[in-house]
């Protein structure tokens, strides 16, 4: 049950299981995914275009990225509809393209988030509910849209990364 709604799907690990699972998640997904969207496409995009501009391209690649898995019945995003899941990974590179430009690039540091979104959407299955991706997305949204407002990592020339 999450905020009164039934859950229609649940992950199975243990919690004891979190740390090797979350250790698997890092080096076998968020990792290789950060080192390729925010280690490699990430800098190249922002040669030509804003911090903005970069983060809504790649939320979209990100977010196409992913569209097999929703064909996949033992996926997390098979519960999820697809433009929900896109335009979440579309608000969520503006969060990662943040972090990597307030860590002076780290892809270790976005693989470090990456990771742990994803756990927490396996301790606390909010995606399996409609209401539970709506609070979550809309939390996810005011931040963001306080970052973009407010952080002079979007304010900034593309090049110049404060130290």
């Amino acid at each position: 049950n999450l905020l009164k709604v039934p859950i229609e799907w649940q992950y199975g690990a243990p919690p004891a299981m979190i740390v090797p699972i979350g250790i698997l998640i890092w080096l076998l997904n968020a990792y290789p995914e950060e080192y390729g969207w925010r280690g490699y496409a990430l800098p190249r995009l922002l040669e030509k275009s804003t911090p903005l501009t970069a983060s809504l391209i790649l939320g979209i690649i990100w977010g196409l990225w992913h569209l097999p898995l929703h064909f996949i019945p033992t996926t997390t995003q098979y519960v999820i509809p697809i433009w929900q899941y896109l335009v979440q990974t579309i608000v969520l590179s503006v969060l990662y393209t943040w972090l990597h430009r307030g860590t002076r690039g780290s892809v270790f540091i976005a693989s470090l988030f990456h990771t742990f979104s994803n756990i927490a959407g396996a301790a606390i299955p909010y995606w399996t509910t409609s209401a539970g991706r709506w609070v979550s997305f809309s939390l996810l949204l005011v931040f963001v849209i306080l970052i973009v407002i407010f952080s002079p990592l979007f304010r900034r020339h593309p090049k110049k990364i404060p130290a």
